[in-house]
């Protein structure tokens, strides 16, 4: 079994990016809708009357004095806000989840210990009883008993094994790690 390696900086995950890629795009939003010029337009016209000719060429600009955008502009800074508000908090109730998970995985790791252990222990006991039913000094009933101890401490081991790496696997998607 392997122990957990918590980063303390390490909260990378796929969630987050994306919360903070979210918050990007709308700061991005939010420049945008500035008081820059948005449209305009070039025009030329040329006319000809019999005593003279007359050409014309004109720009049109809509000039932002009353910025209709303004508002545009502070929803997508609300929005922003309100996005890396959210990112803020997903980051904390991951940290709390992956020490959680670290906490749950150490008291795992105990129980792992304690099993080994008493499956050493077990397989002690189940040879002298083996032993003594060879010479026929225990019955059948306790060779099985002892032999059913075993199996049962094995099948808990192979239970804190699969709870182990599951932890694993959820500590690694919370940092954002592949291992």
């Amino acid at each position: 079994m392997r122990s957990a390696a918590v980063a303390a900086n390490g909260m990378n995950n796929a969630e987050l990016e994306l919360l903070k890629a979210r918050v990007g795009q709308l700061e991005a939003e939010a420049k945008m809708n500035d008081r820059s010029v948005k449209t305009y337009r070039l025009f030329a016209e040329y006319e000809e009357e019999p005593e003279q000719s007359i050409a014309r060429v004109g720009l049109g600009v809509d000039l932002p004095l009353f910025n209709r955008y303004e508002e545009k502009k502070r929803l997508a800074k609300v929005r922003a806000r309100q996005k890396a508000l959210e990112a803020e908090s997903l980051q904390r109730m991951q940290r709390t989840k992956l020490e959680a998970l670290e906490r749950r995985l150490h008291a795992l790791m105990r129980h792992h210990e304690a099993l080994k252990r008493q499956r050493r222990k077990q397989a002690e006991l189940l040879a002298l009883f083996t032993e003594g039913y060879e010479t026929a000094q225990t019955s059948l009933l306790d060779l099985i008993q002892a032999q059913n101890g075993l199996i049962e401490t094995k099948r808990k081991l192979l239970q804190i094994r699969y709870l182990n790496d599951l932890y694993h696997i959820q500590i690694d998607y919370l940092q954002g790690t592949d291992r």
